[in-house]
């Protein structure tokens, strides 16, 4: 009796390591893969909104705390560049 109860006490622990690895081995890294696809969606989306609103008013302002950042399209051919001597 004494050897069943230690035969199903070491088979629970082995379906638990066995579960453990399954997830560390195929669970975890669809979860990280799926986490990684979503960042770049949303970096993507919000480049997207930033170059559809520059193209719409010539300029985006963005706001971080208490600065802000204006945005404008650069254009060599405006730029004044002061000649070094």
């Amino acid at each position: 009796m004494e050897s069943n109860k230690v035969i199903k006490i070491l088979i629970a622990v082995i379906i638990i390591m066995a579960l453990v690895m399954a997830y560390f081995i195929i669970i975890k890294p669809q979860i990280d893969k799926a986490t990684t696809n979503n960042q770049v969606t949303g970096f993507n989306i919000a480049i997207q909104g930033i170059l559809d609103q520059l193209n719409q008013q010539g300029y985006v302002q963005l706001t971080i705390g208490n600065r802000t950042l204006i945005l404008v399209p650069y254009n060599p051919q405006n730029q004044n560049i002061p000649q070094t001597q």
